[in-house]
């Protein structure tokens, strides 16, 4: 439609739609009994050339799927009736189809403006009368009017106002709408939607005169510039369109010189670059990152490091930042699984909130060192032992060691075997947290709270957990006591009621005798 439109043939498009609308193109039921119209003859308004272009039109947006029925026809009407008479509901099935279709239209004010509407509402109502079914005029209009918002409420007032020939007239009623649409516009009690279909914007499309300020290029502005949404830079006249990285400034060039660290980020851009340089972790502190991009192991913390010596190494972080190392030292880490990794010439980094293990510098002090990655996290194999492992952060993206929860260290050495913790840990751990359960200890491990994830069962349970609590037992019931009315009262107050009483109370006193059962209310 808005291609015809566009090329200024709509007499022909409407000459088609009224044809198709009068010639018979549906069943009365199943059985094949054919209502027998009449087709009207109409005087052509269009020349022939205007015809043949429009056909061609048709029959370049239909589908491969449709082309059989429009394959034999040689003017734009009868490729038209064509496609109707096929697409139309003919059975039952159908009809049910278009009854549901009709009675389930609802007008979304924020996606289709009210001339949209009116337009689908009339197409699904030609479908509707075509079929056969008997629908009266009120009926539409009072349907068409259910459908409107209450800003535009005014309308069934004036349509009601009206005589009976004209309130049942639905061009009428759309001049009422149309109306009214507008006046709401104009007031701001409704927005016109401005995502309309491809052909309108098409059509109302405009060429903004100048150059655009932020990518210098013609035909928009900078406020409708895609560059711009995109985040990409400002056209700069001498360099162009900057890129944002170098790969050769990126790759992990060197173990020796230059240390390269990917899970670091640049936050904040200055002239220094030893305070331009901040790591960027979420709820990592204390922790140990298992990390395959940086070149040698890093942390923030000296206090953990033993053999401290001075050194001059530079950091370059994955954005092209640089900062400097001046001292290194050894790090022993306890795993959960009872080995100590101990990772020698450990850079100190300033203001670095966690702890890097590189997996590179690991493998190449040692080669029977082996990481596997997996989608839940990764295990640090060391021949055929797995002695550490690391869980997957699902928000950070980053892959944190399971380290022990204790301060005991298993000496492992760099070649040592694992070794599990002991039942004394366990029963240090079930003391720690107030005698839990083992099981609830398993839990606050899934929930990181800092608790090993391999405590055992324990085999006899402590003291604490042997002796019962102390339960009070009520005496038994010896004798009972009768009371006359008047010696004993008893008083129960309930509220406050959702309901109010008719004096505005919502409490209420309840005084029962126990002697005689009389009960006095107060509110």
């Amino acid at each position: 439609k808005g291609r015809m439109l566009s090329k200024k043939l709509k007499a022909v498009f409407d000459a088609g739609i009224q044809v198709a609308a009068e010639l018979d193109m549906v069943t009365a039921n199943d059985e094949g009994h054919s209502i027998q119209r009449t087709r009207a003859s109409r005087t052509a308004t269009y020349t022939d050339e205007e015809d043949g272009y429009a056909l061609g039109i048709l029959l370049t947006c239909c589908s491969e799927s449709q082309q059989q029925y429009v394959a034999d026809k040689e003017t734009y009407i009868e490729a038209w009736c064509a496609l109707a008479e096929h697409h139309e509901p003919k059975t039952r099935i159908d009809r049910l189809a278009t009854m549901s279709e009709y009675f389930n239209m609802k007008w979304n004010t924020k996606q289709e403006n009210l001339p949209q509407f009116l337009e689908r509402y009339e197409i699904v109502l030609r479908k509707l009368r075509a079929s056969g079914d008997a629908i009266h005029d009120s009926m539409v209009v009072d349907r068409l009017l259910d459908m409107m918002p209450w800003q535009m409420r005014s309308v069934t007032h004036q349509v009601q106002a009206l005589p009976r020939t004209q309130g049942n007239n639905l061009a009428t009623v759309r001049v009422l709408l149309e109306a009214e649409y507008k006046a709401a516009l104009r007031l701001g009690a409704l927005t016109n939607p401005t995502n309309g279909s491809n052909d309108e914007r098409a059509l109302k499309a405009e060429t903004k005169p100048g150059k655009c300020n932020w990518c210098k290029r013609k035909g928009h502005w900078e406020d409708e510039c895609r560059t711009k949404a995109a985040g990409k830079p400002r056209w700069n006249p001498k360099k162009g369109h900057v890129k944002k990285g170098n790969k050769e400034e990126s790759g992990n060039l060197a173990l020796d010189e230059k240390v390269w660290a990917f899970t670091a980020t640049d936050a904040e851009e200055t002239d220094d670059a030893d305070s331009a340089v901040a790591f960027h972790a979420i709820d990592t502190r204390g922790r140990v990152l298992v990390d395959s991009g940086a070149s040698t192991h890093m942390t923030g913390d000296a206090s953990r490091l033993t053999d401290i010596v001075p050194c001059e190494r530079t950091i370059v972080v994955a954005n092209g930042a640089k900062t400097r190392a001046t001292r290194m030292g050894t790090m022993r880490v306890t795993t959960d699984r009872g080995a100590t990794l101990v990772m020698k010439n450990v850079l100190v980094i300033d203001s670095m909130p966690s702890t890097l293990l590189s997996v590179t510098a690991m493998m190449h002090k040692d080669p029977k060192f082996a990481v596997t990655f997996n989608a839940k996290g990764c295990a640090i194999q060391h021949g055929t032992t797995t002695i550490a492992t690391a869980t997957l952060d699902p928000k950070c993206k980053i892959y944190v060691l399971d380290q022990a929860g204790t301060t005991e260290h298993c000496y492992a050495g760099e070649d040592g075997d694992t070794k599990k913790p002991s039942s004394e840990i366990s029963d240090l751990w079930h003391h720690r947290a107030g005698h839990l359960p083992t099981a609830a200890l398993h839990r606050c491990n899934a929930m990181g709270l800092g608790v090993p994830a391999n405590l055992r069962e324990p085999k006899t349970k402590c003291e604490c957990c042997v002796k019962n609590k102390i339960h009070k037992i009520t005496p038994p019931k010896t004798h009972t006591r009768t009371f006359k009315p008047g010696e004993c009262w008893v008083s129960d107050t309930k509220g406050p009621m959702r309901t109010t009483s008719a004096g505005g109370c919502k409490l209420y006193t309840v005084y029962v005798d126990a002697g005689s059962g009389y009960k006095v209310v107060r509110f």
